[in-house]
């Protein structure tokens, strides 16, 4: 792991917020132009859903134990495997033509299952409307295997690795380092809650680092729109059609608010905020703060940090309601002080975690007042702040999924996106740690 250390010793640079400003105002692609043919001569239809397979080439990609064949365009040149996760294997590409890399994340059988497989349309969707310079960019989407396909490959910015290999690397971080990527994460929560979006699912292992320390959040399968949020402003939002309620599959353990575990389909923004503080504090001790074995022994690892909630924190819980006489059978337990569990933490940082783990989920700041917490003071810069002028349209998920639906939106999707041949590499912009 001295390697892995040595590439984030570089320094921390920001990255420059121009490319967002061009992105926006870039024209937006014509769906018509189903014949536009990429800097190969190959057309959109050919490359990207429809295409015979003599305009792919097969890799043999190894990532650990596990082992996944990746078909890509015949100039495409395997670097190496990065990742394995539920959906897939991610593998790092260059295109010998360009030369431009990128990491391609191959879905396998996407349509096993009908609620995975809207998910990934999800995540796709949900690339394609951000432009933020901390969340993943998308690059590029294909399905090779003619109209009834069955495998995906969605093409990201290339990223060094991930939060928590960087956690787990052992080697030391300093204050520095845990506040530049706590503020870089809120700055891209902030513009995913601007856009009506909760990511659900912030965890290291869904935050990617550069070599520069650049940060950027990805995988958005669990995302969805704001329902009973605190918005910026302190506003009610209510980006998802009345009276939805949101699932009980989200956020991996650790990282659950109170409010996910006690009422399973009703929260907002602020489930975010709390991820966020659980990651902070994770950078700083090196393990995750609250590692319950399971939902019930979850909400006892907070309850033993953040002591019996008091009446005023369970206001935002119905009295008769059965999360409360679940909370009643801890009894009375007081609070340990963040001071003792992270002693080498400053107490900007103590603050700062006080402000984003707290019980009741109205008293956690927005994502828009963490970034002007006493702590990231030091780093913040009004520029920083990028908020999508509109909330995104959710129109594109009111559908019953079937595998005929979901085949067609994708390749709808693929023809509209085209081929990645603006990847490049991200290597941050013109401000390092040293200025900071």
């Amino acid at each position: 792991m001295s390697n892995l250390w040595a590439q984030l010793r570089g320094g921390v640079r920001r990255t420059s917020r121009k490319s967002n400003e061009e992105k926006e105002n870039q024209d937006p692609p014509n769906n018509e132009e189903k014949e536009l043919k990429d800097a190969h001569g190959n057309t959109k239809a050919e490359l990207f859903g429809i295409s015979a397979e003599s305009e792919f080439r097969t890799h043999s990609v190894h990532f650990k134990s596990l082992h996944s064949e990746f078909k890509t365009p015949k100039d495409w040149t395997l670097l190496k495997g990065i990742g394995a996760g539920a959906y897939g294997m991610v593998a790092a590409f260059k295109d010998t033509k360009t030369g431009k890399s990128m990491g391609i994340k191959k879905i396998t059988r996407a349509f096993d299952d009908l609620a995975d497989g809207k998910r990934i349309l999800r995540e796709i969707k949900l690339l394609g409307g951000f432009s933020h310079d901390n969340i993943v960019g998308l690059v590029g989407l294909y399905a090779p295997g003619g109209p009834d396909f069955e495998d995906i490959y969605i093409c990201i910015e290339l990223m060094e690795m991930d939060l928590s290999r960087v956690i787990k690397s052992g080697e030391p971080l300093g204050e520095e380092h845990h506040r530049w990527m706590t503020y870089q994460i809120l700055l891209g929560t902030l513009y995913m809650h601007s856009a009506g979006v909760v990511h659900r699912d912030l965890k290291p292992s869904n935050i990617l680092v550069n070599r520069d320390c650049t940060i950027k959040i990805c995988d958005f399968g669990l995302a969805r729109g704001s329902v009973l949020s605190v918005c910026l402003g302190g506003e009610t939002g209510q980006h998802d059609p009345p009276n939805k309620k949101l699932t009980e599959y989200v956020v991996t353990r650790y990282y659950r608010a109170p409010e996910v575990v006690l009422l399973a389909s009703e929260y907002g923004h602020s489930i975010d905020v709390w991820a966020v503080g659980c990651i902070l504090c994770e950078l700083i001790g090196r393990k995750p703060v609250f590692k319950g074995k399971d939902h019930l022994d979850q909400i006892e690892q907070i309850i033993n940090v953040l002591g019996s909630p008091s009446e005023e924190d369970l206001s935002w819980l119905k009295t008769s309601s059965s999360a409360c006489r679940f909370l009643a059978l801890f009894g009375e337990k007081p609070a340990k002080s963040w001071e003792q569990l992270y002693p080498e933490a400053s107490p900007k940082a103590i603050g700062a975690i006080n402000a984003m783990v707290r019980f009741h989920p109205a008293k956690r700041p927005t994502s828009k007042e963490c970034v002007r917490l006493p702590y990231f003071e030091e780093v913040y810069r009004q520029e920083d702040v990028v908020l999508r002028e509109q909330p995104l349209d959710w129109s594109f998920d009111a559908f019953v999924p079937t595998r005929l639906t979901l085949q067609e939106r994708i390749r709808a999707e693929c023809l509209r996106i085209g081929p990645p041949i603006d990847a490049v590499d991200q290597r941050g912009g013109d401000r390092n740690l040293a200025s900071l």
